[in-house]
């Protein structure tokens, strides 16, 4: 176990493979499977984090890995072959032979036969019993990238023609042929209600609906390319992009309704949390952890020395990284539930006091903020709040205004180096004028910012403390645009 001083997490580095590792799988058993640039498989056990076997065979990186019906796992590789491994003693059963391209993307199929994706153009049906290719469907003119199932049965595939096909896999005819994009689709996610949304290169997203013939509606807001989808419990779509954001859309009436702004190189990879909070990987090294209920960051996992390529959620509520950097590791992230709990005992302690500092957080949730400003609306003990580095939402700005009406008590708030949204800034300027009037005129000293606001916003700010005559030293201020 080693320990990431960043965030203060435990975290599990499993270390083996001497080149990028690009996919994983998890096992029937609990273990996890890996594949790497260096042309291996790995299993590991992930209760001591050792890797208990190492499958040899493909000749060239592996690409795709995805577990059989069975619990033998295939796996798709840049040799252009598809290989059957037996588990139990780590043997290769079978080698498909039949792609004259780069073996891309494998879907286990419903009857338990194999479909395998290539850059040859074309998708192979594979009997897995015998190691047979069934069928052969050649209707791309583009190498093919990415396979989905949708819920009715049929298959989906995109491809570098930039158009998506719709396949009936009992007789491998192609039903429907999309078009729209004008740059390949690089992710296809079903929706339980039988839709589909495609994520291109192109910078856009499309909702595809099969009722009473086709009908297709464009997100746009990305100025790049996309790299993944993940549909929210409440129905909102989450999508990653080169342009380093992921953005949350209402497919109600295709509005992106948050930007979540933190990393500085593409996002390529999510993954959803049990807590409802949403894990994204970047090439810019690190996983960042948001609340997606507000659109704040919570967490920056550090520990990669290379870019972040896919992410994987563990029975046990940990979250599995895989990186350029030939690393696996390990994060326990904590579930957003137990932290609130933990972070309401604190601040009862807390309360007690005539002092509330929170320096030690990166962001407050949601969830954190409400409890603290319940805290203040029947509290009249505390005099002093510092909440110095800290990244402090719109609503939680404006919730700790409301609050400070019902608190006669604050007298000092230190907000030094915290990050605040534009709209915030409007709220905060509320706050300094409830200070003054709680101290009867008395001056503010020594408040120390670093605000995010719009021109607008700046001068609002300054124009709110002017009139009040409110008396500010500002240390170490930077005021930039925020960035919409």
């Amino acid at each position: 176990m080693i320990h990431d001083d960043e965030t203060q997490l435990n975290i599990s580095r499993l270390e083996g493979h001497t080149q990028p590792v690009r996919c994983m799988t998890l096992l029937p058993d609990g273990q996890l499977a890996t594949g790497s640039h260096d042309c291996t498989i790995k299993i590991w056990n992930l209760q001591d984090g050792t890797c208990v076997n190492t499958l040899k065979g493909h000749s060239s990186f592996l690409r795709c890995m995805t577990l059989l019906s069975d619990g033998r796992l295939a796996s798709g590789s840049l040799d252009n072959n598809i290989k059957i491994w037996n588990l139990a003693d780590g043997t290769c059963e079978k080698t498909l032979w039949g792609h004259r391209g780069y073996v891309w993307c494998l879907i286990l199929l419903p009857d338990g036969r194999l479909a395998s994706g290539s850059w040859d153009k074309t998708i192979k049906i594979w009997n897995v019993a015998d190691g047979t290719c069934e069928k052969t469907l050649n209707n791309h003119t583009g190498y093919v990238e990415c396979l989905s199932l949708l819920p009715d049965g049929r298959m989906a595939s995109g491809s570098l023609d930039n158009s998506i096909k719709i396949w009936n896999l009992p007789d491998g005819t192609c039903e429907e042929t999309l078009l729209g994009h004008t740059d390949y689709p690089e992710f296809l996610s079903p929706f339980p209600d039988g839709r589909l949304a495609s994520a291109s290169r192109d910078n856009t997203i499309k909702i595809w609906k099969f009722v009473d013939g086709i009908s297709v509606k464009t997100l746009k807001g990305h100025t790049d390319s996309l790299w993944y989808l993940s549909l929210l419990p409440d129905g909102r779509l989450a999508s990653a992009s080169d342009d380093t954001t992921i953005r949350i859309w209402n497919l109600a009436d295709q509005t992106c309704e948050k930007t979540l702004r933190g990393h500085s190189s593409s996002v390529i990879c999510l993954a959803l949390l049990p807590d409802g909070r949403l894990a994204s990987g970047s090439w810019d090294k690190t996983i960042k952890i948001w609340n997606v209920a507000d659109g704040t960051c919570e967490k920056t996992l550090r520990g990669h020395a290379d870019d972040v390529y896919y992410l994987t959620l563990l029975p046990d509520g940990r979250l599995a990284s895989a990186s350029k950097d030939s690393t696996i590791i390990i994060w326990n992230i904590g579930d957003s539930r137990k932290e609130d709990a933990f972070f309401n005992s604190v601040l009862k302690r807390m309360l007690s006091e005539s002092r509330l500092q929170l320096t030690d957080m990166e962001t407050i949730s949601e969830s954190q903020m409400q409890a603290l400003c319940e805290a203040l609306k029947q509290t009249q003990s505390i005099q002093e709040l510092d909440f110095s580095n800290l990244r402090i939402s719109e609503t939680g700005a404006q919730a700790l205004s409301q609050a400070l009406k019902q608190n006669h008590s604050l007298q000092k708030l230190h907000i030094r180096n915290s990050q605040i949204s534009d709209s915030g800034s409007r709220a905060l300027s509320e706050i300094h004028f409830l200070l003054q009037r709680n101290q009867n005129e008395s001056k503010i000293k020594d408040l120390q910012h670093q605000l995010l606001a719009t021109q607008q916003d700046r001068d609002t700010l300054k124009r709110a403390l002017s009139e009040r005559e409110v008396e500010v030293k500002v240390l170490s201020t930077q005021l930039g645009n925020q960035k919409k």
